[in-house]
Formats: structure tokens, sequence, C-alpha cells
């Protein structure tokens, strides 16, 4: 890559010198904006540079990628948790020295003519991941660790989200779990958790009020047979012994006038 003019680089303190770059995704984020390379214009690269003083690594990002895409966007903050405020990861190339922290853009804008397209006749065009993989690794294999980083975080999200009921089907869920704390007489149906017609709950309590009656006279019946079976008992052992009082006295009666005649 060739510097630019009144370009000064800054180092870190590693000696490391410090860029900046972008990963430009389109509306679908299935993929990649790459810009040709100014040295060699038959290879693709991922826009990005040098850190100018006093700049912010995010600041530098977008400063870059509209100088040499004709890019105009924002951070793409909301991808996923593990990216915050768009910043995707730092990536050292260690035989060249430098340290590069790569962010992603959301694209808003795409300019007709920008300034490394008039100066160097620069080109922009859009990638499949795979296909932008493929052609990084040719001559950037750095830069293609930043689609691998990029393809690991979505995968893990699609994954996450993906294992994860939704909250159509925890919400209905709730009535089965409000029948099983309410009990039977609680008004829901056990297969559904939705309320029983009425009529079904009032023939079910006429039916237990039927039952009730059934039971308080079966009771009623063996409390009055107990009760007659008592007076039965009690009167036949009364009229046995008047009979044999009666008999007691006959026998005393006739063994008197027995005496009375001798």
């Amino acid at each position: 890559m060739k510097p630019k003019e009144n370009q000064v680089r800054t180092y870190d303190a590693d000696g490391f010198r410090k860029r900046a770059a972008c990963l430009c995704l389109n509306a679908n984020r299935d993929q990649v904006l790459l810009v040709s390379s100014s040295r060699y214009p038959d290879r693709w690269v991922v826009p990005g540079g040098g850190l100018e003083p006093e700049e912010e690594p995010s600041q530098a990002a977008i400063r870059e990628v509209a100088e040499e895409a004709g890019v105009t966007g924002v951070l793409d903050v909301h991808l996923s948790e593990e990216i915050p405020q768009g910043y995707l990861d730092t990536f050292e190339n260690t035989e060249r020295k430098h340290r590069t922290m790569v962010y992603l853009v959301q694209v808003t804008e795409l300019l007709d003519d920008w300034e490394d397209s008039q100066k160097i006749g620069r080109k922009r065009k859009w990638f499949s991941f795979q296909e932008a993989q493929q052609r990084l690794a040719e001559h950037k294999p750095v830069q293609k660790q930043y689609i691998i980083k990029l393809l690991s975080i979505l995968n893990k999200q699609k994954n996450c989200e993906t294992s994860t009921p939704n909250s159509s089907q925890t919400t209905n869920t709730q009535p089965a779990e409000e029948h099983s704390i309410g009990g039977e007489d609680s008004g829901l149906d056990s297969r559904n958790g939705h309320s029983l017609p009425e009529h079904r709950s009032s023939t079910s309590l006429e039916g237990r009020m039927q039952q009730n009656k059934k039971h308080d006279s079966s009771s009623n019946n063996d409390s009055t047979g107990q009760s007659i079976e008592s007076h039965v008992v009690g009167a036949v052992s009364k009229h046995r012994l008047e009979s044999s009082n009666s008999q007691t006295s006959n026998r005393f009666s006739t063994l008197a006038k027995t005496c009375d005649t001798r």
C-alpha cells in the first residue's frame, strides 16, 4: 500500500504502526464491500489506513472508508452484543509490523465519485463472504481473518436465537401453569388451559350436590335403621320379661290354692 501524500504515521508503544479498517456490509448483511489495491489494481483489499495524530480509531475507520470506497455510513452497533460500538477486533501483522483495529460500518450511501476514484482510479465491488475470503487469501491473508472473525460471531448469534424459545411459545404455556396451580375447581381445561363452558361447571356442581344428598340420605337411613332395630329389640325383651313374670305369678297362685285345699 502506497503512503498517502502528507500522511503522518503513528505508532503504539510496541513500535507497531496504528491502523484502522472497515468491513462495510450491505443491508442484508450477507455481502462485504472491497476496494481495488492502490499498488495492484487487479487485487481486492479491505478499505483502511493509518491513524492520524490525536485521531480516534473509529473516526479513522470512517474517514478511510469514505476516502477509499466513497462510502457514507455509521458504525454498526446493533449487529451483535459481542461487537460493542461496532468494534470487531484488533489484528496484528508481524511481517509488516502494524496493528489494525477493524470496525463494522452500516452503509447509508455510496457516492458516485470519491477521492481515490478520482486520484488513482480505485474501484469498489460487493462480494459474498465466501468469495471475499478467497480474494483476500491470495495476497492479504491477515485481512481474510477479519471475515472469519465476523462469521464466527454471526453463526454463534444465529445458534443462540435458534435455541431460545420465542415469546409466543412462552406465552402459550402460561395458562397451563395457571391451571396446575388452580386445581380441579379452577374452571380451566387441563388440555389447553382455557376456561370451561359454564354449563359444564354447573353440571359438575349439580352432580356433586346429588352425591352429597345420596350420602346424607344413606347416613340417615342407616341411623333410622339402627334406631328401629334398637326399639324392636327392646320391645321383644320387654315382652319376654312380662311373659316370664306372668308365668311366675300363675305358678304362685296355683301353689296357694293347693295349700288351701289341703
